[in-house]
């Protein structure tokens, strides 16, 4: 904390807005009517509760069996705990967790290749009975029995019904603000704060950029031919690019301003910043952006 001026450092601070897993239903492409179950509580955001708590409709904690007669229940079972927040999977020793994103779900899977002919397929496309077979009973949609380490759920016709509405709302496409090789993120300064101070608070977050992007590992020629079974650890590396967001005139036009420049380039966050007085009408702003975006996104809390 400064006198007379803001540099937002702590909880209130570093404001993150975590973007969307697509960024076009942000700015305007009518969404699908969500549906209600009881309570008035959106059936999407009952499946996300579901496979991020483990908390069913009922307010009760999620059980499973495995290895075909163990009972788990509460956070050994949460869904996201090994197919990962995003839905995109992840790798425990020789055991594969696979992704479970709907876009890939509700396609057939095959080994990448990088030419012609194709691989030979890994399964059939699920559709929402085979799925949900999977999820109750740990029969994949090619008809063969899942990992024994895929608990088998005990799960009501409402309550799967809203997991698979979830699931179906996990994507693979980059979210906003995350090129093929970049990662965007912006910091805010008012254009009232003084040299020195504006100096040393962008001075840090440039040195912190550049040590990030040295690539002591060589992570980028890492991502750019990561063996096929290790992409899902290469291939999200992305070098680091800050913007500085700067707030011109009276707060009243901050808002707007903040829009114009989120839309020019998208961010995947906003971290911290420094003006002077009440750091309100950005906190505002940000507020509102991310409750927009949240409901979507694979990584909002």
């Amino acid at each position: 904390m400064l006198s007379g001026n803001r540099i937002v450092l702590g909880r209130a601070s570093i404001l993150f807005v975590l973007i969307a897993a697509a960024w076009r239903p942000i700015y305007g492409e009518p969404q699908p009517a969500v549906a209600e179950v009881a309570g008035d509580v959106p059936q999407v955001e009952v499946g996300r509760r579901i496979y991020r708590e483990g908390v069913l409709s009922s307010g009760e904690l999620i059980s499973g069996t495995v290895q075909g007669d163990i009972t788990v229940t509460g956070g050994q079972v949460v869904c996201g705990a090994c197919h990962r927040r995003s839905g995109l999977g992840s790798m425990e020793g020789q055991e594969v967790v696979p992704a479970v994103t709907g876009d890939l779900l509700y396609q057939p899977l095959r080994l990448p290749t990088s030419k012609l002919p194709l691989a030979p397929l890994q399964r059939p496309a699920y559709t929402d009975e085979t799925l949900k077979l999977a999820i109750r009973d740990g029969i994949g949609a090619s008809g063969e029995a899942l990992s024994p380490f895929m608990p088998r759920y005990a799960l009501s016709d409402s309550d799967l019904d809203s997991l698979v509405a979830y699931l179906k709302t996990l994507r693979t496409d980059p979210d906003p603000g995350v090129g093929d090789r970049d990662i965007h993120f912006a910091t805010i300064v008012s254009d009232s704060v003084d040299a020195a101070t504006r100096k040393a608070f962008l001075d840090v977050f440039d040195a912190f950029v550049t040590q990030k992007n040295a690539e002591t590992r060589h992570e980028s020629n890492r991502a750019a031919h990561a063996p096929w079974h290790k992409k899902w650890l290469f291939e999200p590396y992305r070098k680091w690019v800050l913007h500085v967001w700067e707030l011109k005139g009276p707060r009243a036009s901050w808002p707007a301003q903040l829009q114009a420049q989120y839309e020019a380039q998208p961010v995947f966050a906003v971290l911290s910043g420094v003006v002077p007085g009440s750091w309100q009408p950005v906190h505002d702003f940000l507020s509102k952006t991310r409750s927009l975006v949240c409901s979507r996104s694979r990584i909002c809390p």
